[in-house]
């Protein structure tokens, strides 16, 4: 329930104010800098995720995006 993991379901809920440690792949990071900017602009926490082992290859293909909420949403 505190959690949120794809593209449009973390971007929604950043725009809620609900994401408290945003998770970033490190690939992603270019593509994403709006979404950072706003985590952090609503006091939340950005973490950039490499790749480089094997937990982070299954983050990237979850997406490369989720989150850690403050609250539920839905």
């Amino acid at each position: 329930g505190l959690v949120v993991y794809g593209l449009k379901e973390t971007e929604e809920a950043v725009n809620l104010g609900a994401v408290e440690n945003l998770l970033i792949s490190a690939e992603n990071v270019k593509k994403l800098e709006k979404t950072m900017e706003q985590t952090e602009k609503l006091s939340g926490k950005v973490s950039i995720i490499s790749s480089d082992h094997s937990l982070g290859e299954q983050f990237l293909q979850l997406g490369g995006i989720g989150g850690f909420l403050r609250f539920r949403i839905k």
